[in-house]
């Protein structure tokens, strides 16, 4: 999913990372991971303390709220 391809300092703050079913893994060890949730990786980074790990659901725009 992630890969440590180039010289980092990005800081990837308040995402949600979601691989395939079968799980993605982040190699990355040159950036920064912070407050992230992360469904279907077999790993966390590293740094990342305040890691969540679920798996949410996925809904389209046309369920969200107010629909």
């Amino acid at each position: 999913m992630v890969s440590s391809n180039g010289p980092g300092g990005v800081t990837f703050r308040n995402n949600v990372f979601a691989g395939a079913p079968a799980g993605s893994p982040i190699a990355d060890t040159h950036n920064t991971y912070d407050h992230n949730l992360y469904a279907r990786t077999p790993g966390i980074p590293a740094g990342d303390t305040g890691a969540v790990r679920a798996d949410p659901p996925n809904i389209g725009a046309d369920q969200g709220p107010g629909k």
